[in-house]
């Protein structure tokens, strides 16, 4: 199993304790437009189960087959499609619960209004394709970003302090001219999609792709937390090496990669006026990018700062292999750099 799958697995508990209580608020209503006998216990645990239900079905759909899709369908596509089959779902345990009456209903001889049944229906579906907008939306500005742009939280800069990853793609260039611009980019597509699968694990945001340089951030926390970076480049080998197979077959090469790692304070806020963007501003962008370039000079694949590794337990799983004291372009002041590996 794909790590993203299982650790999406993992994490569908909490859905589905909110659709449950969804579930049980649907239910409450339902109650209130078919008029009986009262709200119960058994509507209660019928209203959970239901939604708990939904959610499971619907969580799976997303982990193993929507994921593949969303490669096939352009965005409206997507949109109506995965629409329709909630829509579906949704359709189908709604109408199992209101047209059993033995289950539903106490003495099964009240008359439901099918007027009032689609009329939900269709609020449900209008919901559910708004839903899909706001996802497909948030998707192109990153985790969490939408919400934020709406409440107003960048309208005023303000500094934080993250850990910036920065990840550089070997021998693209060479790829690109011998393979041709659309099989690179699908190439790339790829390899991001894996990084991106680890960043998601590993609670990293997707700040920005640079042609063949995708980077990372992480908000500061405990040193236990903070290792999490590290632990993102090595799960990111770990889900290459599996598909390695599938790399050679596609495109004739498995991706290599090389990664810089920093921490620092930088500036967010809004950029722009005519098209706008939420960018990042600081010093510990440029250091970074200066950190991977090191990578390459030192041969090897990860470096770390000085400043960032005091602020990371490496645990048992990682060590110091190599200390680099070097003077980074652009830098007055000597930078000591540590690569890791694994025990």
């Amino acid at each position: 199993m794909h790590p993203l799958n299982a650790f999406r697995l993992k994490k569908m508990y909490l859905p589905v304790i909110v659709f449950s209580i969804v579930g049980i608020g649907i239910s409450y209503i339902l109650t209130l437009l078919f008029p009986r006998d009262g709200f119960e216990l058994d509507d209660i645990l019928i209203g959970a189960v239901i939604g708990a239900l939904i959610m499971i079905i619907i969580g799976l759909y997303e982990i193993f087959i929507s994921r593949h899709i969303k490669i096939k369908l352009p965005p409206l596509a997507l949109i109506l499609f995965n629409s329709i089959v909630y829509f579906i779902i949704i359709t189908v345990i709604a109408g199992i619960i209101i047209y059993l009456p033995e289950v539903f209903f106490d003495d099964g001889n009240e008359e439901i209004d099918i007027s009032q049944f689609l009329i939900i229906l269709l609020f449900c579906f209008l919901a559910i394709v708004l839903v899909q907008f706001i996802l497909l939306l948030n998707s192109f500005f990153g985790k969490g970003v939408l919400a934020n742009i709406m409440l107003g939280r960048y309208h005023k800069q303000k500094n934080v302090k993250l850990i910036f990853m920065m990840l550089d793609l070997k021998s693209y260039t060479s790829f690109s001219e011998k393979s041709g611009d659309l099989e690179a980019l699908s190439y790339l597509n790829n390899f991001y999609d894996d990084v991106s699968s680890a960043a998601v694990i590993c609670n990293g945001d997707i700040y920005r792709y640079v042609g063949d340089e995708i980077i990372i951030t992480w908000p500061m926390k405990t040193k236990k937390e903070n290792a999490k970076c590290i632990k993102c480049f090595y799960l990111i080998k770990d889900i290459i090496e599996r598909k390695s197979a599938y790399y050679k077959k596609r495109y004739g090469v498995v991706p290599r990669f090389r990664t810089g790692l920093h921490v620092g304070p930088v500036v967010i806020g809004q950029l722009g006026s005519i098209k706008r963007e939420i960018t990042y501003i600081g010093d510990v962008i440029n250091t970074t990018s200066r950190v991977e370039e090191i990578c390459k000079e030192t041969e090897t694949d990860i470096l770390v700062s000085g400043d960032l590794l005091k602020e990371i337990d490496l645990g048992d799983s990682l060590c110091v292999k190599n200390e680099y004291k070097m003077n980074l372009r652009g830098k007055e002041r000597e930078v000591i750099l540590y690569s890791i590996e694994r025990k």
